[in-house]
């Protein structure tokens, strides 16, 4: 993990919303806290919240961060009384008048201002110097989607959250190279009570849709991954991409479109200057062309933009393509996403399928993600009920240094997800890392399991040894990946007929497997300590339909074979020609091969 056991966290507005999401959940990664806000009693309530999740007490502190020497005397005290800071997450806020310019008062637009933008201010001059007492130290300022864009009835609030990043922007220039990672998150969305209390509630229940500890959860893994901004919260990527994408006047009018059912109209003057005719009946005619000339430049200008874009963001646009092209498949084969709180951790997964039939659950591999299913499942959501998680250490799941990722754990929370989901028995089908997974599930939870399919597993030693297992003896883990080159070596070993990906996309894949390296050794170590199942398969009281690809350079398929003779209700499957993944490489296929067997049980 990023952040070590006892590390100091200073967190502003700490005493409801957002605030209370980050302290709960630097608790829960046993940091030390500082918490300040002006409301007492919700800072009494978040640091009992907190005391849930960690023995340390937390350091709270009724501060006015628009005031400086109240900003330095708390500074002063976490450093007496805990030491030097290590995060400080700049979170205070408050909105502003929601009505028109004119209408708001001068002194509304300088409280705004003292406490959104020169509290952040504070925040960070009377925090850095013990920032900069560390190797590497993280200061992450919050600003907002309106501070990507503006809107009707918010200059205040959006003049202050533009300030915040155009500071953050400056600041971070600054401190490049200092070891000290300035982050500027933008959330949206986000449903907090003083949201609620700016908005009407149509607004409200159309746009407030992601919870404060989904954002953070964001925030955290992006602080993880070493991230420069961070846009959070529901939708707001769209805005994001509006705002880079489109002219400013396009942008303005979009916005007063999408927000005109939510404003009083009576505020605003009537517009003026309307079309006039010419009196030789050319009016039209020419404003016509004026109009078409303003289509050509406008369409010339988003290809300009968006080649601009594509260039500056590369690959951030390679995920971007990825994550809606995921999103798209998920929600035209019926899948939904969703989230389940279990205990130390919240997973996601893909909900589908038939309610009424048997639940299958399927698992994905080692720095895989919940993805690689959709197309195998498709085929199969007819007569079954289909649940695909994002197991821990992977995918929106997110990775925690202290959680345990050996296959008996993983295996504990698959049913921890049944049990929350009220399921009695599941089928286990499961790929790689989640083929071992199912094993171990069929073995510790025999009456919870109807039947095991493992996809070129993991978990037995096989015959002779993979590709990767020679790479592996020598020294290298192929899924540890430093650059490009190293990826493209390692994403043909997954597959011998991978679908095909757009180039941004696989450059946008090798920089996460880059920067995701770290937390993918630490769970390579727990597989590792994972015991195998060789001498337990034979306990096995379910049936199996065992599935290889006989190009797997990951694991060699004559390990299929020895799967097959050590469960004693097996069946075997090997498919020439094909690799690693045969629900990606053929999806149809090998779901017809499964449904073939699931059928021979029912």
């Amino acid at each position: 993990m990023f952040l070590n056991p006892q590390d100091i966290v200073v967190i502003t507005g700490a005493a409801s919303g957002m605030g209370r999401a980050y302290a709960i959940a630097f608790a829960r990664l046993n940091c030390r806290l500082a918490l300040c806000d002006i409301d007492e009693n919700g800072l009494d309530e978040t640091c009992n919240q907190v005391a849930a999740f960690s023995k340390e007490a937390c350091l709270r502190a009724v501060v006015n961060i628009a005031e400086v020497d109240s900003v330095n005397a708390f500074a002063q005290r976490v450093n007496r009384e805990l030491g030097p800071a290590r995060v400080v997450i700049n979170n205070a806020g408050i909105e502003g008048s929601a009505q028109p310019s004119w209408q708001t008062p001068l002194a509304m637009y300088e409280k705004v201002m003292a406490v959104n933008y020169f509290g952040v201010v504070h925040g960070c001059r009377s925090f850095l110097p013990q920032l900069l007492t560390y190797q590497r130290a993280w200061l992450v300022n919050i600003s907002s989607v309106f501070g990507l864009i503006g809107t009707p009835n918010h200059t205040d609030y959006c003049g202050s959250k533009f300030a915040v990043r155009g500071y953050t922007e400056a600041l971070r220039a600054e401190l490049n190279g200092s070891g000290v990672h300035v982050m500027l998150v933008h959330p949206g969305g986000v449903n907090t009570r003083i949201a609620r209390q700016d908005i009407s509630r149509p607004f409200a229940e159309q746009f407030l849709k992601s919870t404060p500890e989904q954002v953070v959860k964001q925030v955290l893994r992006a602080m993880a991954n070493g991230r420069a901004r961070v846009v959070c919260g529901h939708n707001s990527w769209k805005t994001a991409l509006a705002a880079r994408l489109l002219p400013l006047g396009l942008l303005s009018r979009l916005i007063w479109r999408e927000l005109s059912g939510f404003i009083d109209s009576k505020n605003y003057p009537p517009p003026t200057g309307a079309l006039q005719r010419d009196s030789s009946g050319d009016g039209p005619k020419i404003e016509q062309e004026k109009t078409m000339k303003k289509m050509l430049i406008l369409l010339g200008g988003l290809i300009i933009a968006a080649v601009i874009w594509s260039i500056a963001s590369y690959p951030r646009i390679g995920s971007l393509v990825y994550e809606v092209g995921v999103a798209t498949e998920a929600a035209v084969y019926g899948f939904e996403k969703k989230q389940q709180p279990l205990g130390e951790l919240d997973m996601v997964y893909y909900a589908g399928g038939n309610t009424d039939g048997p639940t299958i659950v399927m698992l994905h591999g080692y720095s895989a993600d919940k993805m690689v299913w959709l197309r195998f499942a498709r085929h199969l959501t007819d007569s079954y009920h289909i649940l695909i998680p994002d197991l821990a250490g992977h995918g929106e799941t997110g990775f925690q240094a202290d959680w345990d990722y050996t296959m008996a754990a993983q295996a504990e929370r698959v049913v921890a997800l049944l049990d929350a989901l009220n399921i009695e028995q599941a089928h286990i089908i499961g790929n790689s890392m989640g083929g071992f997974i199912s094993g171990q599930f069929a073995l510790d939870y025999p009456q919870r399991t109807l039947s095991i399919a493992p996809v070129d597993p993991a978990g037995v030693t096989t015959p002779e040894p993979s590709d990767m297992e020679k790479m592996l003896a020598e020294g290298r883990n192929p899924f540890l990946i430093e650059n490009g080159e190293q990826f493209a070596e390692f994403y043909q070993m997954t597959m011998a007929k991978p679908p095909w990906l757009p180039g941004m996309v696989l450059d946008a894949m090798a920089e996460d497997y880059r920067v995701l390296a770290p937390q993918l050794e630490a769970i390579f170590e727990d597989i590792q300590r994972s015991p195998l199942l060789a001498d337990r398969l034979g306990e096995l009281q379910v049936p199996a339909l065992i599935l290889w690809g006989d190009q797997d350079a990951l694991i060699h398929v004559s390990g299929a074979e020895r799967w097959h003779a050590l469960i004693p209700d097996s069946q075997l499957t090997v498919w020439e020609g094909i690799g690693h993944m045969p629900m990606l490489e053929i999806p149809e296929a090998s779901a017809q091969r499964y449904r073939a067997f699931l059928a021979r049980g029912e």
